[in-house]
Parts: structure tokens; sequence; C-alpha cells
């Protein structure tokens, strides 16, 4: 097996791993063991715009792969060779395409977990703006200035 298909194997399963950054607690704080950002919040477009890069980029991908193939045809518009087992005539390529088909969902699925990040990260970033902005424009109440007294038995 040559090099680059392993290589490239991990490569995609890393990948991969980090849409799990977008439901995962770790998709907010950076973990601290990464040099440089660990234990820091991450922006929401830090995160959001990779992974609407990669949801489009994959759903185009898919898309091309997905019409070629059904077609007979590789995504340069060449006839399948006979030996690519995605013909429907054998169990075989039935089992190739029932495995690789899951595949189609991949890139719309991903764009559904950035929308839902993006959702979640920019209502908790309006919240708490809106906090601040409470908490800068209300007036400093304390037991002196409203002449309060502690009455331990609740009185």
């Amino acid at each position: 097996m040559e090099l680059y298909v392993i290589l490239l194997s991990i490569f995609s399963e890393l990948v991969a791993f980090t849409a799990v950054g977008l439901i995962a607690g770790w998709g907010e704080v950076a973990p601290r063991w990464i040099p440089w950002v660990g234990g820091r919040r991450l922006p929401a477009l830090t995160v959001a715009i990779p992974a609407a890069v990669g949801a489009t980029a994959l759903t185009l991908i898919s898309t091309l792969v997905g019409i070629t193939a059904s077609l007979g045809r590789d995504v340069f518009g060449r006839p399948l060779a006979s030996e690519v087992p995605l013909h429907a005539t054998d169990w075989h390529g039935v089992l190739t395409i029932a495995a690789y088909s899951p595949l189609l969902l991949w890139g719309p699925l991903l764009g559904s977990l950035t929308a839902a990040y993006w959702k979640r990260r920019r209502t908790d970033t309006l919240s708490r703006s809106a906090e601040r902005l409470d908490e800068s424009n209300s007036p400093t109440v304390t037991p002196s200035s409203t002449n309060a007294r502690l009455d331990i038995r609740g009185r």
C-alpha cells in the first residue's frame, strides 16, 4: 500500500474528528494542552468559518462524485474501468454502493452542525453582551445607600 493513502486516511480522520468540536466543550474553550491558545475561549468565527468551508467543499465533492459515479463515469468524465466495483450487477457492487452512500450526507450534516454551533455561540455572545451592558448601566446599590439593616432572625 502506498504511503500517501495511509497519510490521507489519517488526515481525513483527524479533520473529521474536529467536527466533534462543534458539539463538544472544546469547540468553545480550547483544551489547556494546546500551545498558545489552551484554556482560552475560541471566537465563534474562528471555528464556524473553517467548518462552513469544509461543509461546502464536502457537499460539492460528494455531489460531483455521486452524480458521475451513478452515470458510470469518473470525475473527469471518463467511463469507469470494469474493475471498479460501483456496478449494481453483483453483491460486491451493491455492498460498495451501500458502504459509500452515507458519505453523501457528510457535507450537509456538517453544514447543519455548523449552523447550530453558530446559532448557539451567537446567542451566548449576544446574551453575555446584554448582561455586561445591563451591569454597566444599572446603579450600584449598597446597604448604606438604602439604609438597609441586616436582621439575622429574618425580621
